[in-house]
């Protein structure tokens, strides 16, 4: 018998929370993608103010946007600038902290 196992059985405030944790470890299996999908919704429709339609129904983004998120897209987070930081944390904020506390 494993240490955690005999102090799972002797104690069983510490089982309940192990049980609490796991249920909310399979309930966050499920929130999770939820969120990336409402982020990602989010952006699409963000994005799509950003450029135009062409007379064929084809969205065209500007050349400059397109620059300045290909150059932020293979940016790491920690070599970001401190706006585009604060901009990634008010959207955790908004929509992942959000949802986990509900």
């Amino acid at each position: 018998m494993t240490n955690l196992t005999r102090l799972l059985e002797e104690n069983s405030e510490l089982q309940n929370e192990v049980k609490r944790l796991l249920k909310r470890w399979q309930q966050l299996k499920t929130d999770l993608p939820k969120i990336q999908h409402t982020i990602w919704s989010h952006w699409m429709k963000y994005m799509f103010t950003q450029g135009n339609y062409d007379n064929e129904g084809n969205w065209i983004m500007p050349k400059e946007k397109v620059i300045h998120w290909q150059q932020q897209m293979n940016t790491e987070y920690i070599d970001l600038s401190k706006k585009e930081k604060q901009s990634d944390i008010d959207i955790v904020k908004r929509f992942i902290f959000k949802e986990l506390e509900q």
